[in-house]
């Protein structure tokens, strides 16, 4: 199979990889991968580009937008094959939209999702958790190479180059996890993340289901990491093996990923080579705009 490199987006564009064109058969996108040198699809990328392509198919998505979409991981993605999103429409209510997203690469399933869209009913019955009290992201400095070089030595040295490359976003860890030098630790994992796509994304007004899919992106950055952090091993240890099984996003308020949001994400349980975590997402003012779990395979390879 021939590769057309010049349509893969660059590991620091979510403009380029939420960009799906239209394939000849009606309800059909396709979507290309970056070249990040791991040799599968992150499945942040796959949500995101799933919840994209199901939206594409809704009459208006902005006053029907997504509130929940439920994933299943069920092959390996490869990075340098385009992936085909064929989306079921489901149903078309007036207050629901219901899609079926299956992902394929050369003919085989590789994810497959439930996302559904809702019409925001006004008044009605209100309540909402209260964000944690944690540092805000300006409280807390990014540390630099150089700063991990002397905390934690030699060992760092092959992380550094990718430490400090361009990606889509920033991260602040309100955790102390460094991931290539892992402690035991209480399974929770808090970080605030933000877009930092070059080219920008476009504002949040101007294409909301954009930011609502950068969300999803983010939603399988390192959460798994807290079912792994009471064992003292991380997503980095070389011999541990860890990947999403499912995954499911229910969003609950328009977002801006132009803004900070904090990940707050907790794992009650691991065992038999699989661990839970339960997540909550929250603006930087206090507003929880999402709520997530995530089953993942974690075992010894």
């Amino acid at each position: 199979m021939t590769i057309d490199t010049s349509v893969r987006p660059a590991p620091h564009d979510m403009r380029a990889l939420l960009d799906l064109a239209p394939a000849s058969k009606e309800d059909v996108f396709i979507g290309h991968s970056p070249d990040t040198g791991f040799p599968r699809i992150f499945g942040g990328q796959i949500l995101a580009q799933s919840l994209i392509a199901a939206a594409k198919t809704v009459d208006d998505p902005r006053r029907c937008p997504p509130h929940s979409l439920h994933g299943f991981f069920i092959r390996a993605g490869k990075p340098e094959v385009p992936v085909h999103f064929a989306v079921e429409r489901v149903r078309d209510s007036r207050a629901f939209a219901t899609r079926q997203v299956s992902a394929t690469q050369e003919g085989k399933l590789i994810f497959t999702a439930t996302v559904s869209f809702n019409v925001p009913e006004e008044g009605g019955f209100a309540h909402v958790d209260t964000m944690p009290a944690v540092k805000k992201p300006g409280e807390i400095a990014r540390p630099t190479a150089a700063d991990l070089e002397k905390r934690f030595g030699a060992k760092v040295k092959p992380f550094l180059e990718r430490w400090e490359r361009k990606e889509t976003h920033e991260g602040r860890f309100v955790t102390d996890r460094i991931m290539f030098a892992p402690e035991v630790g209480d399974p929770d994992l808090q970080i605030w993340w933000r877009s930092t796509s070059d080219p920008a994304l476009p504002p949040a007004e101007d294409d909301p289901i954009l930011h609502t899919a950068d969300l999803a992106f983010c939603s399988d950055r390192m959460y798994m990491d807290a079912t792994l952090i009471p064992h003292g091993v991380s997503l980095m240890t070389p011999e541990i093996l860890s990947v999403s099984i499912c995954h499911t996003i229910w969003f609950h308020e328009p977002v801006d990923m132009h803004q900070w949001h904090l990940f707050s994400g907790h794992s009650s349980w691991a065992a038999h080579g699989r661990g839970h975590v339960h997540g909550d997402v929250y603006r930087e003012d206090g507003l929880r705009v999402a709520t997530l779990a995530q089953e993942c395979l974690i075992r010894k390879a």
